[in-house]
């Protein structure tokens, strides 16, 4: 993993799941960073609604931070992308 945690700004955090695919706790765990920096009161985030990106963990982690979260269908999500 230490080709992905080089020329990263300050304070960036790298997480990796075994598999190297995005998990709930994978997630749960850059709202915690996301946090960190965000401006102070409720923001948006919008992500894809695959199965692996949702569960209750996310749900509670999110409304402790203030953050509404907004579930797309990942093929609406290729927009974004760009």
């Amino acid at each position: 993993m230490p080709e992905w945690t080089e020329n990263l700004p300050t304070a960036s955090q790298v997480f990796m799941s075994p598999k190297g695919s995005m998990t709930s706790q994978t997630f749960v765990k850059y709202l915690d960073h996301f946090t960190k920096y965000k401006a102070p009161g409720p923001v948006l985030v919008i992500f894809n609604g695959a199965s692996s990106h949702f569960d209750a963990n996310i749900v509670h982690a999110a409304e402790a931070h203030e953050i509404t979260l907004i579930v797309s269908p990942a093929t609406q999500l290729r927009n974004f992308n760009h």
